[in-house]
């Protein structure tokens, strides 16, 4: 049935209304609201900046940050040359392609169904949608998410328009559908099913107009292959890489809040109209995608299209458009098996839209047609226009609201925005800026386009060289500030930001813990002191590396003791003398007995060390705690600097430059006695006992042994004891013996109980010793103080494939290592091929001696200038996944192990022993008795 002039013409000017309003919602104070940019939008310029201005040319997906699709980067860089590098071109585009989505719904509505029916519903749509507080928000951000309700719109409308008319009027718009639906793929992962959606679509149309099947094969041809051709290239990246292709799923699923699939199915079937997405950055916190009253329609829409979709004389294309709408939520399905990834999410269950208002709009076509004494033309017009008034006010104010809050302001990274644009106005082009921030490198303050001195801090803070000014500035994610802060009030810190410099604020937050609405500076900022210009006047240096001087400060007080079972921190200050050749210089902190046994452990990994410069100051901060029952007394802090992209620990020096081990002591935690005596009954082990060894001694018991050891290694014994109010009396000594099998000795304790603390429990660290020639089997291991024997399980001892006849080599070495000066380990002989493709070198060497220390290989390859151009440091046989350690070797054994470097070709190749822990190299005693090295030139044919 077509429409009159009037009802066209009253479509028309309905239409025009709803886009009116549309376009005030999303464009009024675009340049201010909302707060930014996100991650994710930042990222979005990066990528359209390297299109627009650096010549990159990525299809069809952005392999950086997880993979994105590249549709929205295309068609902003253009903007970026014709309006202005920055984000506003951006929040234009989504602006309008958001209204255009909505002007293609009210289109969409029209054609899906015939005469006023059409015209009711696609209106509905359109005044849904332009006050749908989730479209307000997408046509107001930067995501490129925005790009896939459009091309899905867009192909619906063109499809139907094409499916309306006859073949020789509707193959153009088919062509133009087919081309909007495979560009749909090129937006965002949401679109993965879309074309099976319209595959579902199309099969149902075919059934349904059987009588037409020709014609309907002869359309959905046409339309699916240009879908095809337009979308053959992502096809073929999703075969050639699936990583890529389906790594956005996975990047986008938080594994600590995972819930069950039928759970993920409940949360989204609430998302509509009950509960939704709880993410503030992406929503009001759990504000369903749809109000009450549209969740109403939209379930007595879903009722309506079900009797529709099997009453008779309903033409098959206006079935197939009950069909389709009705399977418009099953396009939540990205979202729902994200089960991990805090469901639900209204951004990943784009795929919904429009068709989802189709639902809602049909279900309020349904109720309208109830009201048949009102004028039809008159009473829609009405409601539109009362819906567009009272709508528009409402729905603005819940997103102005929304859009102003502080929270929301931190959340959209709107205080590095501020932050990094007071920067471009008030520093200076030599200032140093270092930047803390939950993500280093912030795509946030990258697109700010700052001089390259900008430095991003992980665990550290940093004083500039002298006679240079240095500003740090603090996000809300930096860990200075509560995780979801409501005030940047500078008197919550010990620290006082910068006063002098007008700051900018935001307008309306709580400071100050009185609830009062007050100005609060919109980001934190402090003035960085250069570092002082005569470091040895106020500081002692206690070991240094080729990059960094471990310093003492000379006023430094000793920091307090504490108990074990409590947090401490210690703080350590280093000078920079070279930046690092790696970006990822870590630091690792180790707290230690006098055994040796590592009681805690932390790494700092430390973000743009190569930007180093000589002469900072860095400060790092060890945050740790001791096991409970670690005995009272000092133990030692040790630290070690490596090259995580190499796994390279780089070795302190001493003061002759040579090599002083990869461990230096930098400072000193001092355990003292818990304050409250401990109920043995609370006391948590893996293998418990509860043994009285003496009246005033119970072994409580013990860590669970490991199940299966070699011959010369050594098993760690972690023994939980004791001691009651009257072991300070007791001066007897106790030796407590670990016994293996049928008594082989492997270890002994000796301890005096008046040392121990009284009515408390601490943890004995021992090692009981495998002997390297003991044969494998099953053996239980006791543990003996005393007359009392405790049974403490059995352990399986493997068996070691020994070699005692020498393999075949290429050459005969015969260079000795001398451990302490006496003969310890041979280089028997070696096999090497050097060729245009690399290196392959194989090591035959023999025990002389059994030795007790485990030593390092290393093999370095060098050029012609005497530079390592490879390298290799690791236990024997580490680089062939099974390390053989020098201390598990017996007298006479050869040990081959084999190594490979591609792509190398050097002049000089030379290996050799040391002692990681010591970074002492081991002599090496050739036979011809020339003069003594500590490594052996590997010779070959050239």
């Amino acid at each position: 049935m077509t429409l009159s002039t009037k009802q066209r013409t009253i479509y028309l000017f309905l239409a025009a209304a709803i886009l009116l309003v549309a376009a005030i919602l999303r464009l009024i104070a675009i340049a201010q609201y909302p707060p930014g940019p996100h991650y994710d939008e930042a990222v979005n310029l990066l990528a359209a900046r390297s299109i627009a201005f650096g010549g990159a040319r990525f299809f069809p997906m952005l392999e950086a940050y997880q993979g994105r699709e590249v549709l929205w980067f295309y068609l902003n860089a253009p903007l970026l040359t014709l309006i202005h590098d920055s984000m506003f071109p951006f929040h234009i585009s989504a602006a309008f392609l958001n209204l255009l989505t909505v002007a293609a719904s009210i289109r969409l509505g029209r054609l899906l169904f015939r005469g006023w029916r059409g015209v009711v519903i696609g209106v509905a749509m359109g005044v849904m949608m332009c006050l749908s507080f989730p479209q307000i928000w997408l046509g107001r951000q930067a995501f490129r998410a925005v790009t896939l309700p459009f091309c899905q719109a867009m192909a619906l409308v063109f499809l139907w328009r094409g499916l309306r008319l006859d073949w020789r009027k509707g193959w153009r718009w088919l062509v133009i559908g087919g081309f909007f639906a495979g560009a749909a793929l090129y937006t965002y992962n949401s679109s993965r099913l879309f074309p099976l959606w319209l595959a579902i679509g199309g099969l149902a149309l075919l059934i349904a107009d059987r009588a037409n099947w020709r014609v309907r094969i002869k359309q959905g041809g046409l339309f699916f292959g240009v879908l095809t051709v337009v979308a053959l290239p992502m096809a073929i990246y999703a075969v050639q890489r699936p990583d890529i292709f389906f790594n956005r799923l996975a990047e986008v699923t938080n594994t600590g809040t995972d819930v069950s699939l039928w759970e993920s199915v409940i949360i989204h079937a609430r998302m509509f109209f009950i509960e939704g997405d709880p993410l503030l950055r992406y929503n009001i916190p759990l504000r369903p995608y749809l109000t009450l009253p549209e969740g109403i329609l939209m379930l007595a829409g879903i009722c309506v299209c079900i009797i529709r979709l099997f009453r008779q004389g309903i033409a098959p294309i206006e079935r197939t458009a009950y069909l389709m709408a009705l399977l418009s939520p099953l396009m939540t399905i990205p979202s729902v098996i994200s089960v991990g990834g805090l469901p639900p999410n209204h951004m990943r269950s784009l795929g919904m839209i429009p068709l989802l208002f189709v639902l809602v709009a049909v279900g309020f076509e349904w109720g309208w047609s109830k009201f048949k004494r009102i004028p039809p033309r008159v009473g829609l017009s009405a409601v539109t226009f009362i819906a567009l008034l009272i709508g528009g006010v409402s729905v603005g104010n819940e997103y102005f609201r929304w859009a102003s809050r502080t929270d929301l302001f931190f959340e959209t990274d709107g205080d590095l925005a501020a932050a990094v644009n007071w920067l471009r106005d008030h520093a200076n082009t030599d200032d140093i800026v270092y930047i803390s921030d939950e993500y280093p490198h912030n795509p946030a303050v990258l697109i700010a386009n700052l001089p390259n001195n900008v430095r991003w801090l992980s665990h550290e803070s940093f004083s500039p060289p002298h006679g240079r000014n240095g500003w740090v500035i603090l996000s809300s994610t930096s860990g200075v500030y509560p995780e979801s802060p409501t005030c940047y009030s500078p008197y919550r810190f010990e620290f006082d930001p910068v006063q002098r410099f007008d700051l900018p604020t935001i307008p309306n937050c709580t400071c100050g813990g009185n609830g009062e609405m007050n100005a609060c500076p919109a980001f934190l900022l402090l003035e960085a002191e250069s570092s002082v210009s005569d470091v040895d006047r106020y500081y002692t240096r206690e070991a240094r590396n080729r990059y960094l001087t471990l310093l003492d400060s000379r006023m430094a007080v000793n920091p307090p003791p504490v108990p074990a079972d409590l947090p401490f921190q210690r703080f350590t200050t280093w000078l920079v003398v070279a930046p690092p050749l790696v970006s990822d210089f870590a630091l690792i902190f180790q707290v230690e007995d006098e055994q040796g046994f590592v009681l805690d452990r932390a790494e700092l990994p430390l973000t743009d060390t190569d930007k180093w410069i000589p002469g900072e100051v860095m400060t790092l901060s060890y945050l740790g705690m001791l096991p409970a029952g670690t005995p009272p007394g000092e133990y030692r802090m040790m630290a070690t600097w490596v090259e995580r992209s190499t796994e390279t620990y780089t070795p302190y020096l001493n003061t002759d430059g040579t090599q002083a081990g990869i461990w230096t002591q930098a400072a000193t935690v001092e355990i003292i006695d818990a304050e409250n005596p401990v109920d043995p009954a609370d006391l948590r082990v893996n293998v418990r006992r509860d043994l009285d060894i003496t009246p005033a001694l119970r072994l409580i018991g013990w860590d669970t042994l490991p199940t299966q050891v070699r011959p010369g290694e050594s098993i760690p014994v972690f023994t939980t004891w004791y001691a009651s109010a009257d072991a300070a009396q007791d001066d007897t000594p106790l030796n407590g013996s670990l016994l293996l099998g049928d008594g082989t000795f492997c270890g002994v304790s000796t301890f005096r109980l008046e040392t121990l603390p009284a009515q408390r429990a601490y943890t004995l660290r021992d090692q009981c010793e495998i002997p390297r020639e003991l044969t494998a089997g099953t053996y239980p291991i006791t543990l003996q103080m005393g007359d009392v024997r405790v049974d403490m399980g059995a352990i399986e001892i493997g068996s070691v494939p020994r070699v005692f006849d020498p393999p075949p080599v290429e050459r005969e070495s015969g260079a000795v290592f001398l451990e302490s000066g006496s003969d310890s380990i041979s280089l028997y002989g070696y096999t090497v091929d050097v060729s245009e493709a690399g290196v392959s070198l194989e090591l035959v060497w023999q025990s002389i001696r059994e030795v007790q220390t485990d030593y390092t290989v290393f093999v370095h390859l060098l050029d012609a200038d005497g530079q390592i151009i490879a390298q290799s440091d690791a236990m024997p046989r580490a680089a062939e996944g099974e390390p053989y350690p020098t201390s598990l070797w017996l007298a006479g054994e050869y040990v081959r192990e084999t190594f490979t470097f591609a792509g190398v070709q050097p002049q000089t190749i030379r290996v050799g022993l040391y002692q990681q822990s010591s970074g002492e190299r081991l002599d090496v005693r050739p036979l011809n008795n020339r003069d003594v090295n500590d490594f052996v030139n590997i010779d070959w044919d050239s």
